[in-house]
């Protein structure tokens, strides 16, 4: 079966999926950054090496357990658990919910962006937000403890805010001066300036977690390693084209 094959799953199956979400990303927003493709292969292969290797375990031990929820998120978690009681409905329902989600919420989010990051729209960002935040659990779980010291720290001080638009939520540390954002899962830190100011940049980060997974942050730091910061890293190349 393609779902046991290890060459089929890691070298095609997986990054197809992930390759076809990625230009489904950018094809709605009419930008796109073909170095942040490689990464997308490159994800899609780890996907597919764990999917394979949780799979092959006759005892669903710790390691490969683990490895499936970090990469496949809840669709992971429920197969873990049984929810999802077999691997072809487990694929079926992770690669179709991975390409779906990715181009509902790309389009959605030109609707979040027109409303603006003070203008309501709570049911659509609720929404967005149930699209985005399944497929990286780990990511959205520490995204979400930053955000509520932000909150103390926004009740507490000046030059600062929070709120949740877009199908994220975000906290301002510091209103003042340029912006500079971090992307966590569904959750958007804003540590200079204004969300506004960067709410399509940070946006797409939170389209790309959809398909990158738990992936993302790690693979960002690899990139900023050997390509350095700002739209030099290939994954930054469409958010910095989409934010001008």
């Amino acid at each position: 079966m393609p779902y046991q094959s290890f060459w089929l799953l890691s070298f095609a199956i997986w990054p197809g999926v992930v390759l076809l979400s990625a230009l489904l990303n950018m094809a709605v927003w009419a930008e796109f950054g073909w170095s942040e493709l490689i990464v997308d292969y490159v994800i899609g292969f780890t996907l597919g090496v764990c999917f394979w290797w949780f799979v092959r375990t006759e005892q669903r031990s710790f390691a490969p357990s683990l490895s499936l929820v970090f990469t496949h998120g809840l669709f992971g978690l429920l197969r873990v658990f049984n929810v999802i009681p077999d691997t072809k409905r487990l694929f079926w329902w992770s690669a179709g919910a991975t390409v779906g989600c990715t181009l509902l919420t790309a389009g959605l989010d030109h609707a979040a962006i027109s409303i603006g990051a003070t203008g309501g729209g709570a049911a659509l960002g609720v929404l967005i937000f149930l699209l985005k935040v399944p497929f990286a659990l780990f990511s959205a779980a520490f995204g979400l403890l930053i955000f509520i010291v932000g909150l103390i720290h926004a009740a507490a001080a000046l030059n600062t805010g929070a709120g949740f638009a877009g199908g994220v939520t975000y906290e301002e540390w510091n209103t003042t001066g340029p912006a500079w954002a971090t992307t966590v899962g569904a959750t958007v830190h804003c540590w200079q300036g204004k969300y506004s100011d960067v709410m399509k940049h940070e946006l797409y980060h939170s389209r790309q977690c959809i398909y990158m997974r738990d992936l993302l942050i790690p693979s960002w730091a690899i990139c900023w390693t050997f390509s350095g910061p700002g739209d030099q890293n290939p994954i930054e190349v469409v958010a910095y084209k989409i934010q001008r």
